[in-house]
């Protein structure tokens, strides 16, 4: 396992990407839309996402407030490949 925390502005995320395994979010604080295969799922404060290997997601922070997010990652090493759009 590892994991980072995730402090964004609103309108602040990553691109989209993907991963050969399993990523968790847990919502600390804020807000977020996470966007997997093409879906958005808006998730606030105590939510927890996941999303399956080899799914394209981005996710979003949004709302007035910072967002902190956990993202637990089911490897030791984190092996993020980006998409382009």
């Amino acid at each position: 396992m590892s994991f980072f925390l995730v402090d964004n502005q609103p309108g602040q995320g990553p691109d989209l990407h993907e991963y050969p395994y399993t990523e968790t979010w847990v919502v600390l604080d804020g807000e977020v839309t996470v966007t997997a295969d093409g879906v958005d799922h808006h998730a606030t404060v105590g939510d927890i996402l996941v999303v399956g290997p080899e799914t394209p997601h981005r996710f979003r922070a949004g709302g007035d407030g910072t967002l902190r997010m956990m993202c637990i990652h089911a490897t030791p090493r984190i092996l993020q490949e980006f998409i382009d759009a």
